[in-house]
């Protein structure tokens, strides 16, 4: 009787893990999302605005800050919509990436002109540096490993087993 109990709790787990995840695997992964920045000219207006993408129907990707480098404070300003590109400046623009419903991306790893980008500053955010007039740039987010979602459902589902069945108490991390 106790060996049908914990068949039964195990099948009923591997159920309601299943209603709960496949949604998530059910997102076409997004193997690589590209955008160009146009570097604007001096005097060029700052625009918070929506960029154009290789596949839109999968995702968008909108400048999300525009600040330049004071040298005499030793910090980045943010510039607001409808403020001028400073000539000689040197700005800093994070470009974000957004999935459309069905898509995702995640554990992303960036690009910036073909260079890998240090770190993920979260909010699916690519930034680039440039001084006006010169010069272009342009981001590129590359989609995750299928085998790392795959991975963390399995940690999920034996976590929930060893919980419910008491075999061993819930790790915790």
């Amino acid at each position: 009787m106790k060996a049908m109990k914990k068949l039964t709790a195990v099948i009923l787990c591997l159920l309601m893990m299943s209603a709960v995840c496949v949604p998530a695997f059910a997102l076409t992964r997004i193997e690589e999302a590209n955008v160009t920045f146009t570097v604007p000219q001096p005097g060029d207006t700052v625009e918070y605005k929506e960029l154009g993408v290789d596949a839109p129907d999968e995702y968008s990707a909108k400048i999300f800050s525009v600040s330049y480098y004071d040298s005499e404070t030793s910090q980045y300003v943010e510039q607001r919509e409808g403020d001028t590109y400073i000539d000689g400046a040197q700005y800093r623009v994070r470009v974000q990436f957004t999935a459309k419903d069905g898509f995702g991306f995640e554990n992303t790893v960036f690009y910036v002109n073909g260079i890998p980008y240090s770190g993920n500053i979260g909010q699916n955010l690519v930034e680039t540096e440039f001084t006006p007039g010169q010069g272009g740039g342009n981001g590129v987010l590359i989609g995750t490993n299928i085998f790392a979602k795959i991975a963390a459902f399995f940690r999920m589902i034996i976590e929930y087993i060893r919980f419910k069945l008491s075999i061993l108490p819930p790790k915790v991390y």
